[in-house]
């Protein structure tokens, strides 16, 4: 489903039982919520369960929430389309932990979607805004890790010998929570060369189908990387083109704007990479 605001989990979250609420969402507790649903019930089984609470006061509360369920009822490591090995509920323990400075970090201020972004990745997520290459300033840093969200290159975090901060949110997990915080209005939503920019760090499978879509001016046959600066373009020209032709009543419904692009497009590469179109 590219309009992520009507799967029946993100109904749940950001519903007023959920931690994006006006009164949580700034709080400890509303963080320490939002990673747990975000990084390990969202796909899961449990919330199907009309009974599950999905705001956790404490580290406690959230313990006795799933007290003898089974790890893989609460918790789906393949819910984002690759196997993470270490999604598991006992990272709970750790973002309660990571979570005890939100409250001045956000304050009462607007923060800016690549500040919060960096601040759940603990990665540098800036770049240069040209260049052939993404992240072209950071290329001595790119390390390998299967066991983050998924086996593509990222950056060392800042300080390597720590630990993670809030474990498993690497590029895209930490992105899809920064846009939920966007929409839960704590967080400034991208601009269209940011969301390019965002849609070339977080997604190198999306080329694939920039170029099925003949949105670049070659097929998926050419294995040219899509540069940054490329994909900048090519998502302005994309957004020009839908709000042109889409009525207003259509845009309000899919809730239109540079992140409603990027989850059509990662949606359309899903369905690409496992030949349903």
């Amino acid at each position: 489903m590219p309009f992520r605001e009507y799967s029946p989990h993100m109904r749940r979250a950001m519903s007023k039982s959920g931690p994006f609420t006006k009164e949580r969402v700034r709080t400890r507790e509303g963080l320490f919520s939002a990673l747990i649903f975000c990084s390990i019930l969202f796909g899961s089984d449990i919330l199907d369960d009309p009974e599950l609470g999905l705001f956790y006061d404490s580290l406690e509360h959230w313990e006795l929430s799933v007290k003898g369920e089974d790890d893989n009822y609460v918790c789906n490591k393949a819910s984002y389309f690759t196997y993470i090995p270490k999604k598991l509920p006992s990272n709970a323990k750790q973002y309660w932990i990571g979570s005890k400075r939100w409250p001045s970090i956000v304050a009462d201020r607007m923060l800016k979607f690549f500040k919060c972004w960096h601040h759940l990745t603990g990665m540098d997520v800036r770049s240069k805004q040209a260049g052939d290459e993404i992240d072209d300033e950071h290329k001595d840093q790119v390390v390998t890790d299967s066991d983050d969200e998924s086996a593509c290159s990222h950056f060392k975090p800042e300080t390597p010998t720590k630990p993670k901060l809030f474990p498993i949110f690497g590029k895209l997990i930490g992105y899809l929570l920064t846009v939920d915080f966007v929409k839960a209005g704590v967080v400034e939503g991208p601009t269209i060369e940011e969301e390019g920019h965002a849609i070339s760090i977080i997604n190198k499978g999306l080329a694939k189908a920039l170029k099925r879509l003949r949105l670049t001016g070659e097929d998926e046959s050419n294995t040219r990387k899509v540069t940054t600066v490329e994909t900048i373009n090519v998502i302005a020209t994309l957004h020009d083109f839908l709000d042109d032709h889409l009525t207003y009543r259509e845009k309000e419904l899919m809730h239109f704007g540079p992140m409603m692009e990027e989850h059509a497009l990662c949606k359309f590469g899903v369905a690409l990479r496992n030949g349903w179109i």
